[in-house]
């Protein structure tokens, strides 16, 4: 085990997936880097933390939302449960 050297300069690594979403890594729960921003609007990547990333492991667009019930279908929905 080799000591680390003592600076003011700290490194820090982001996992980045096709979209934000949570990991337990060793029992805690991390979020992954957002990059939304950058996929709705490229010119903001030679701003990002991505800037120096090839373009390939970069998701081109965002991925669609998880659909989300509305209100009367989880209504349905729990009426058919309780049947």
């Amino acid at each position: 085990m080799r000591p680390t050297p003592c600076g003011l300069t700290q490194r820090y690594w982001q996992v980045l997936l096709d979209r934000a979403a949570p990991m337990k890594i060793a029992g805690l729960t991390v979020e992954g880097l957002d990059v939304t921003g950058v996929q709705l609007d490229p010119s903001l990547r030679k701003h990002s933390a991505l800037a120096a990333l090839p373009l390939e492991p970069v998701p081109p667009r965002p991925h669609a939302q998880v659909p989300v019930l509305q209100a009367y279908e989880a209504l349905t929905l729990r009426k058919l449960l309780v049947a």
